[in-house]
């Protein structure tokens, strides 16, 4: 009886990946296809833009592949970017990150948007070994909800144990007396403090000459807080490209005494433009960056130029449980809509490692 219900547990498996298959298909594109649909895509996130998988190839030897997922009548459906690494003869690990990104299309309800999420993932499974991809790795966009939860597991996905991605999203709909007034009181306080102090932000875009010197502040105050950032040759990483819908921007707070006598910088806001959004990346001050509250004005400052790029939306950029106390207090202060994502999952082209 047992191995009749594993039968039929199998085959109405292989019906629903055979109804998938035959209604959408996944094809690779080229930078100039991933450019041209980019823009279409409702809600971009870093990861999933091509700047970033190219600079995760650069620092950590991933090779990105890129899909174009389209429906049965040949309309394009979603886009995702696959982080790769493969060994002859062994195979490969494969890990999608925040994928896949739907294009937009008013008349794709929310549930239909996570049924449609959860197909193309079901997609991504069936042609693991066709890329001969042992193990698959999947930290999906959708919503940390229990019945998304069990729909994942349903197609094959299991649950590891790592914490769930969060952030917020601030709106910048609207002029910047709106756009502050949404923000919580204190913050705003803080900021009108900062503003008192004699501290001009500096502001360069892609292809800073002195990110070296940034980076060796970043690491060093990484210690004296005791937390592990961004790895510093995936910013290099980043920082190196350019183009229409990216920017990598540095923001330095500079301290002046009066006259032209200037002290070195009180601190930095790094912020990447990718699309309709942008992305708060790191952000530090020193001993008199916190005495003047400078991370509040370069923060706002990077808001600020995001509006102005075209951008409708700024990602504060993690904001989860394993976020500090502190960092967690700032980033709350500016009460954008907080998400949180489910958590990463896995499954093996291997059925007996699963």
């Amino acid at each position: 009886a047992l191995i009749k219900l594993s039968a039929m547990v199998s085959i109405n498996k292989l019906i629903i990946m055979k109804s998938i298959c035959s209604k959408y298909t996944i094809e690779e594109v080229n930078h100039e296809k991933w450019s041209y649909y980019w823009p279409k895509v409702s809600h971009h996130n870093l990861v999933q833009s091509w700047e970033y998988g190219e600079a995760k190839n650069t620092a950590e030897s991933w090779t990105p592949i890129r899909f174009l997922v389209r429906d049965n009548k040949d309309n394009p459906v979603a886009i995702l970017q696959v982080l790769t690494k493969t060994w002859p003869l062994i195979g490969g690990i494969a890990r999608l990150n925040r994928g896949p990104l739907l294009i937009k299309n008013n008349e794709v309800t929310i549930e239909l948007e996570y049924k449609i999420k959860i197909d193309i993932l079901q997609l991504l499974i069936s042609i693991l070994k066709k890329y001969k991809w042992w193990v698959l790795f999947v930290a999906p966009e959708l919503p940390n909800k229990k019945y998304l939860r069990k729909k994942l597991m349903a197609i094959g996905l299991s649950y590891r144990k790592t914490p769930n991605f969060g952030s917020a999203l601030l709106s910048l709909d609207g002029p910047e007396d709106e756009i502050l007034m949404s923000i919580k009181g204190k913050w705003r306080n803080l900021l009108r403090k900062a503003k008192e102090y004699n501290i001009r932000v500096e502001c360069t875009s892609t292809g800073y000459q002195h990110l070296d010197d940034i980076l060796n502040d970043y690491v060093g105050f990484q210690k004296q807080k005791g937390f592990t950032g961004i790895p510093n040759e995936l910013i290099r990483g980043l920082s190196r490209h350019e183009g229409k819908d990216w920017k990598f921007i540095v923001y330095n707070a500079i301290y002046s005494e009066g006259g032209n006598k200037l002290k070195p910088y009180a601190g930095t806001v790094i912020s990447i433009i990718h699309g309709e959004t942008a992305t708060y990346l790191i952000g530090f001050t020193n001993q008199l960056g916190r005495q003047t509250n400078a991370n509040y004005l370069l923060l706002w400052s990077a808001i600020l130029d995001a509006r102005d790029n075209g951008c409708r939306w700024f990602d504060i950029g993690g904001l989860n449980t394993t976020t500090t106390k502190g960092v967690s207090h700032f980033k709350r202060g500016l009460n954008g809509d907080e998400y949180i994502l489910q958590g990463e999952l896995w499954c093996s082209a291997f059925p007996a490692f699963n």
